[in-house]
């Protein structure tokens, strides 16, 4: 339930709305449908199904563990031995409390690809790597293996380029951490097969996952959605806001954690790297330059101790940063505008209403298929508050005319918002999901 709504929000629609029941069960018949689908996919797949996972790092580790938590062999594989290592003892400590587990084989040696199933390539976020590797994946596989690149950016179909048989390759997006995050967006491309789609979906009912299926176009669904609620939230800080406002409003609105916290979390150089190649994707939408600024500073997230907040050694709970506030304030100075103090109410509106266009946006251009798959991914994996009913059930629950009002009453501006229309390869869209990891 929202807290403090009505203190902090004294005016419109959204930033009042309170649990709307129709809104809530509509999200919950959206879930049993995703899980519906994949318990009927999963008739399919073998018990003795053998899950491989390519890459040992953070991510790959916890996909293998939901795997193994599952029940089932896992082959994890990675060039490096000590990576190897430490993804092992990370596993036996995530599994340790659990019964009726799955066997993980830890090995250099790509050949033990032969007798799996399902591979899943989970190594860095670079398009040359990743295409060199899924060509010698190939080289290792039965013809009936399903092959999945894990990413939050990448255009699935420049992958699939490289590889000789395109119809069983499709990309996942795993959550981090992916062994306790309950949501797993699918990613078709042009060429993957109904089969391979079916067999995915299945693999994510065999981990427990809610399987989402989305078509490749730059940030799939959730990332892209995520994108305009952070971009619109450093609109707010152009204009006047801070960052600690900004996220205590979104906060006691609902959401799980507020947009600046989530961005620090996952490192502003790979925001600021990431966003520069938007940009060379869209050229008219600008770079968000305060982020630059920050990096510039030193200010570069958690791990810095110092972001759009700052951090105690070892701690991810932020405080409110004066240089922070002094570089928002020269940084308007710098483009001419006189900052003005902004409510809570329209911070938390402004936000709110840009995930809901790109909802919609997403839904008409079907890069995702149903309303009810954007309210599941959005809620599960990214923190948007479950008694809304998701963006869309919440757009539904309220109706046009309190929309137009509350955009009527709360421009906002429009220079920094992208529209894509076609896949475009390689567009970045961040993986906010790490904040779970903080909570779970």
């Amino acid at each position: 339930m929202p807290r403090n709504v009505h203190e902090t929000s004294p005016r419109g629609h959204i930033a009042r709305v309170t649990s709307n029941q129709a809104a809530r069960e509509s999200l919950a018949l959206a879930e049993a449908q995703l899980r519906s689908e994949a318990a009927a996919a999963e008739r399919g797949l073998s018990p003795q199904t053998v899950i491989a996972v390519v890459g040992a790092g953070a991510m790959g580790s916890t996909i293998a563990t939901a795997a193994a938590a599952a029940g089932l062999e896992v082959v994890l594989i990675d060039r490096d031995p000590a990576r190897l290592q430490a993804a092992g003892a990370d596993i036996s400590r995530w599994c340790a409390s659990g019964a009726g587990r799955g066997t993980v084989e830890y090995t250099l040696d790509l050949a033990r690809l032969s007798r799996c199933d399902v591979v899943i390539e989970s190594i860095a976020e670079d398009a040359a790597l990743k295409c060199e590797l899924l060509m010698a994946v190939e080289g290792h596989v039965r013809p009936d293996t399903l092959i999945a690149t894990n990413t939050s950016s990448l255009d699935i179909d420049q992958l699939a380029a490289s590889m000789r048989h395109r119809g069983r390759f499709l990309g996942t997006h795993f959550f981090l951490p992916a062994h306790r995050i309950p949501v797993l967006e699918l990613v078709r491309g042009a060429d993957t097969t109904a089969k391979a789609l079916l067999k995915a979906q299945a693999f994510a009912g065999r981990l427990s996952k809610l399987p989402v299926c989305v078509a490749n176009a730059p940030g799939f669904v959730g990332n892209r959605l995520f994108d305009r609620l952070w971009q619109e939230a450093v609109l707010l800080v152009e204009e006047g806001a801070l960052p600690e406002d900004v996220d205590s409003a979104l906060e006691n609105w609902g959401l799980a954690l507020g947009p600046f916290a989530t961005l620090d979390r996952i490192g502003l150089t790979l925001i600021d790297a990431v966003a520069s190649r938007q940009q060379q994707v869209v050229p008219a939408v600008p770079a968000p330059s305060l982020v630059s600024a920050l990096i510039k500073l030193g200010r570069t997230g958690v791990a810095a101790q110092g972001g759009w907040f700052n951090y105690e050694p070892g701690s991810r709970r932020g405080s409110p940063s004066r240089e922070v506030q002094q570089l928002a304030e020269r940084w308007s100075r710098e483009q001419g505008w006189t900052r003005r103090p902004i409510q809570a109410d329209e911070i938390v509106t402004r936000p709110v209403l840009a995930v809901i266009e790109e909802s919609r946006n997403l839904l008409a251009r079907g890069t995702a298929n149903r309303s009810g798959d954007i309210d599941v991914l959005f809620t599960r994996a990214y923190g948007f508050p479950s008694w809304t009913g998701g963006p869309l059930g919440l757009a539904a629950a309220l109706g046009p005319k309190a929309l137009q009002d509350d955009a009527a009453q709360f421009p906002r501006r429009r220079d920094a918002r992208s529209t894509f229309t076609s896949h475009r390869p390689a567009a970045f869209k961040s993986d906010i999901a790490i904040q779970e990891e903080g909570r779970s």
